[in-house]
């Protein structure tokens, strides 16, 4: 069963968090800003192994701009285009 974590750590500098969720080991699975409570900024996902897995841009909550996803072998294998939480294209790396 996979437990799901996600803490708050305040920046100094201003009101913006960064979130993170956790694997069942501790490390890291996911980690980026929030403000005002939303996902904003770019945004990593990690293998358990700590591969980047996948990495992507947030507006507002919304995924925008460029979305790259790796194999476990850290290859770039799709990127997609997204504006204001619609995807524009999709491209498959060989």
């Amino acid at each position: 069963m996979r437990i799901l974590f996600f803490l708050l750590v305040p920046f100094l500098a201003n009101a913006q968090m960064t979130g993170q969720s956790l694997h069942p080991d501790g490390s890291i699975e996911s980690i980026g800003p929030i403000e005002h409570g939303l996902q904003t900024g770019k945004w990593q996902w990690y293998y358990a192994d700590g591969t980047l897995k996948s990495e992507g841009y947030y507006e507002k909550g919304e995924k925008a701009l460029n979305w790259k996803y790796y194999s476990e072998k850290g290859d770039l294998v799709k990127i997609e285009i997204w504006e204001k939480g619609v995807l524009l294209s999709t491209k498959k790396i060989d």
